[in-house]
């Protein structure tokens, strides 16, 4: 299974800070992985798992968010 890994801005106190999108699993869902750790302590993983549709919803709003969408979608 494929999975695309992007690091976050540094901040401070975090030493990892990262997203991952892993490819459709065998149900046809996507994995979003984040992991996060401060310095002398565990890292934290948190996954949550979306269909296409909710995958398509997640992007959408990610791009509106950020202004980033066509003159005809505002």
């Amino acid at each position: 299974m494929k999975s695309i890994e992007s690091e976050a801005l540094f901040e401070k106190p975090f030493l990892v800070n990262s997203i991952i999108i892993s490819d459709k699993d065998e149900d046809g869902n996507y994995t979003i992985t984040t992991r996060q750790q401060k310095r002398g302590r565990k890292l934290h993983e948190q996954s949550m798992k979306f269909t296409q549709s909710g995958m398509n919803a997640l992007l959408g709003m990610w791009m509106a968010q950020t202004g980033n969408v066509p003159d005809d979608w505002k």
